[in-house]
Formats: C-alpha cells, structure tokens, sequence
C-alpha cells in the first residue's frame, strides 16, 4: 500500500513538470512567432519603401534620356 502511494505521488510530480515544461515551451515560441511577425512586417514595409523607390528612380532616367 505504502509502495502504491509514493509510485501516485512521484507520478504527480513527473505529470506537473511536464505540464510546466510544456507550458513554457510554448510560451518561449509563441513570444519567438510574434518577433518573426514583428521582423516579417518590417521587412515588407521596408521592401515596400524600398520597390516605391525603385519605381520613381527608372522614370527620372527616362525623362533625363529623352
């Protein structure tokens, strides 16, 4: 019976680590996935700068070669 009782209680403790490792496991990559998001909008807002850019200078060149 004694041994019955330390064998649910040492599997109580192993059920509650995992769930707090699983818990911070996926709060680390939930915080990892905003700050690709974050980095992602940047770039095609810079990509977006960067195209608008690009498309005024070839117009420049046209009216300066005509």
């Amino acid at each position: 019976m004694n041994a019955i009782i330390h064998y649910e209680v040492i599997l109580n403790i192993a059920l509650i680590v995992l769930v707090v490792c699983l818990a911070t496991y996926t709060f680390t990559q939930d915080m990892r996935l905003k700050k690709y998001k974050m980095l992602l909008a940047d770039m095609q807002a810079g990509n977006h700068w960067h195209h608008s850019k690009q498309s005024k200078i070839p117009a420049s060149d046209n009216r300066l070669a005509a």
